[in-house]
């Protein structure tokens, strides 16, 4: 009780008060004040979320590596014409395709949206048929100065 007495005193005063006499006693704000998480976390999705368009028709399918592409783990599909989905933070997120480059077996593509911009690239690796064919790929997602990079395995598939 002293020292808040000290401290008002030193208040009223207008003198400095050093840090060493103060206490941290803020509490932490409650969940639905607390500032949106500026981490980037890609999440695998469940099958009945991909519209069957991306599902059944000409798509890629990627998955962090080959573990997780035999279990069917994916996390980036695309059907290559207009749109990709992510699933970032737990969220299940559609982008429209802003731009395309080809250059040889490498494609790359810019998305935009939900305050994200995501550049996508991805190489064929090796053709099985003739509508069918093994690739890699590089994720980068920005969102305000956060970015994250993503290496990724996958397939395209008519």
């Amino acid at each position: 009780m002293k020292w808040i007495a000290a401290l008002l005193g030193l208040l009223h005063m207008g003198m400095p008060v050093s840090s060493d006499h103060l206490k941290d006693t803020t509490r932490p704000l409650p969940s639905f004040l607390q500032p949106e998480s500026k981490k980037i976390i890609l999440g695998y999705f469940d099958d009945t979320v991909i519209p069957g368009q991306l599902k059944y028709d000409c798509a890629e399918r990627y998955a962090f590596d080959t573990l997780a592409f035999r279990q069917h783990k994916m996390v980036l599909f695309t059907n290559l014409n207009d749109t990709t989905i992510l699933k970032i933070n737990g969220q299940t997120l559609f982008f429209h395709k802003m731009q395309t480059e080809t250059k040889g077996k490498q494609t790359t593509m810019l998305f935009s949206g939900h305050g994200y911009t995501i550049r996508f690239q991805s190489t064929e690796v090796r053709k099985i048929d003739l509508e069918y064919f093994i690739k890699t790929a590089t994720l980068e997602i920005r969102r305000g100065t956060e970015k994250k990079t993503y290496q990724l395995l996958g397939y395209y598939d008519c």
